[in-house]
């Protein structure tokens, strides 16, 4: 999301570190992986399951952001920031699909024609839900400003009871929608800008340490999982072992809340920063199109061929994804998304004058 004030690099720089771990988490996801069981179990299967731990939990920090950014937003305006997200979305979506019908990877159908060109129905759930969840911000906003402190707290309070702590220690016997995810976040993220930021003093190396301490918690509770399961030869405890990494489990969100709050309490201003940011949406997007994730993760460089080698193979892998989709979406925003945005510039101009005429008469 563009913003036309400046905006702190050091939450540029916390995004780009999410997508990173993005694409680690996809390493895992996509990768074509057989499951996991007590005799095919080796140390590069542990490390891919690490691996898998951190993702769900960015798109958890992403959600803070922006609650962080948007809790004071008015509905003024609101719904026209949404428009250059929808575009790129069906940018990347269509031209990928095209791509890959010209050179013969994919026959040419009318329903993949239409998943391409309205490709907000499937596909990448986190912008999907995103924009479920966009219409509504204006709303939350008042109702979150209409609130005191206190009362603001404790509805966080109950919030996380219901939905962190009680699924944390009931093996998740209560099932929720994405949807709640941006709900909580967003709250959480709006609090800390309305009533934390700036108006709190405390050390902010204890929120690193909470992120580094929740992220050796996260890897050490896949390990034991995986160790205890080969010792008791049980493939549901391996197959469980990132049961930790859900949004709402509680290593998992304290370690998103801590990572969030260490980096808006440091800021610093850097142009390159503040560009390779502004691409990671499209980042996201091409990487994590549906026909894109057997290309990347099972057909170039398979990941399964490289199990007892995984450490160096995911590394180079993950940073090649991250640089070559880099490359790309510079390349559009340079050149497409340029051509666009003089144009909604012009349409927008429009519309408002025309709306303004029909208020004054």
């Amino acid at each position: 999301m563009k913003q036309k004030h400046a905006r702190n690099s050091s939450l540029e720089l916390l995004r780009i570190i999410c997508i990173l771990l993005i694409i680690g988490h996809h390493y895992c996801a996509h990768g074509g992986y057989a499951p996991f069981s007590a005799g095919t179990l080796s140390p590069g299967a542990v490390f891919v399951q690490s691996l898998g731990m951190f993702g769900r939990l960015s798109c958890s920090v992403f959600i803070l952001i922006t609650g962080f950014c948007m809790a004071e937003h008015t509905a003024e305006g609101h719904y026209k920031r949404i428009v250059p997200v929808a575009a790129e979305m069906i940018f990347y979506s269509v031209v990928i699909w095209l791509g890959f019908v010209l050179l013969g990877g994919r026959p040419f159908t009318v329903t993949e024609a239409l998943n391409a060109f309205v490709p907000f129905f499937h596909g990448n759930w986190f912008l999907v839900y995103y924009l479920v969840f966009y219409p509504f911000i204006p709303f939350v906003n008042l109702f979150i400003h209409a609130m005191s402190k206190e009362v603001y707290r404790r509805l966080l309070l109950v919030v996380y009871v219901i939905w962190c702590l009680a699924p944390t220690f009931t093996v998740n016997a209560w099932v929720f929608s994405n949807v709640d995810l941006f709900l909580v976040m967003y709250l959480t993220g709006a609090y800390i800008k309305l009533h934390v930021h700036g108006k709190t003093t405390y050390n902010n190396r204890w929120n690193l340490a909470v992120a580094l301490l929740s992220a050796l918690a996260l890897v050490l509770s896949a390990g034991a999982l995986d160790a205890i399961g080969a010792w008791l030869h049980n493939d549901a405890l391996i197959a469980n072992a990132r049961y930790f990494r859900e949004v709402n489990m509680l290593p998992a969100v304290v370690m998103a809340i801590s990572l969030f709050l260490y980096f808006s309490n440091i800021e610093f201003h850097s142009g390159a920063v503040d560009r390779i940011a502004g691409s990671v949406l499209g980042i996201y997007l091409i990487h994590d199109n549906e026909l894109m994730r057997p290309l990347i993760w099972r057909q170039l460089w398979p990941n399964t061929d490289y199990l007892s080698a995984s450490y160096l193979h995911a590394l180079i892998k993950i940073l090649a994804v991250f640089l070559i989709c880099l490359a790309i979406d510079l390349l559009r925003r340079a050149t497409v998304e340029k051509l666009f945005f003089r144009g909604f510039q012009k349409l927008s101009v429009a519309w408002d004058k025309k709306h303004a005429s029909r208020v004054a008469g």
